[in-house]
């Protein structure tokens, strides 16, 4: 079996309307496992990397665990969570993603960034 690329894991690909969840593990260059306690994360996806924070299609926040639950910070380990809500409206395509902290010093650190993509689902609310 071919070994994943990381970039193709990092890829996030959802059915529209679909609940979704994934767990990150959060390391640093050397692989070192970062220490989250006290931090505060934030999962954003956009149609474009530039566009600006306020035309967000989906923004999550560890400031409410039903969003991101950083269920084992010392690990470096949380969960991210996407609701049907999150992408029922949103049109079947690629989108771009990150994943950013910042940390008690109030320094910001991007872990994760690739795709997004949603796809059309055959069934659809009514």
């Amino acid at each position: 079996m071919a070994e994943q690329s990381k970039e193709e894991i990092l890829r996030i690909k959802i059915r529209r309307g679909d609940t979704f969840n994934r767990v990150f593990n959060v390391i640093d260059l050397s692989g070192n496992v970062i220490d989250l306690t006290g931090w505060i994360a934030k999962f954003t996806v956009k149609e474009n990397i530039t566009d600006t924070q306020a035309a967000a299609k989906i923004i999550k926040t560890s400031a409410d665990p039903l969003q991101i639950d950083i269920f084992d910070p010392t690990n470096g380990k949380l969960r991210i969570f996407i609701e049907p809500g999150d992408s029922i409206t949103l049109e079947p395509k690629t989108y771009y993603y990150d994943l950013q902290f910042e940390d008690p010093d109030t320094h910001i650190h991007t872990t994760h960034r690739s795709t997004f993509s949603i796809f059309a689902d055959v069934t659809t609310p009514a």
